[in-house]
């Protein structure tokens, strides 16, 4: 599987304070790589969901989609998806994972 070739693709933003919302990215980017392939259409080859996760040098005053974003040019969509550190702090390992946007 090749990350760099998946069409619907999940960068993040995060302070790194706690690493236990890492797993659940990488297993994140993993099912989109295997499971969401375009092209989805002449107009749109990528879609990038930009994962913002608050934390203590930056909080994100925000859940779930914010600033969507289109690039006629580049032909790919954006989204934000706020994960605020009220949602994650405290929260166990599983619930983290089962997190919905």
């Amino acid at each position: 599987m090749d990350l760099n070739s998946a069409t619907i693709t999940l960068g993040v933003q995060t302070s790194r304070e706690d690493n236990r919302t890492e797993k659940p990215i990488l297993e994140m980017r993993q099912l989109l790589a295997l499971h969401c392939k375009g092209p989805y259409s002449p107009d749109i080859r990528e879609f990038a969901l930009i994962l913002r996760v608050g934390g203590e040098m930056q909080e994100f005053k925000f859940e779930g989609c914010e600033r969507i974003r289109r690039s006629r040019k580049e032909k790919y969509i954006t989204v934000d998806l706020g994960f605020p550190s009220s949602r994650w702090k405290g929260a166990t390992d599983s619930s983290i994972s089962r997190i919905h946007f």
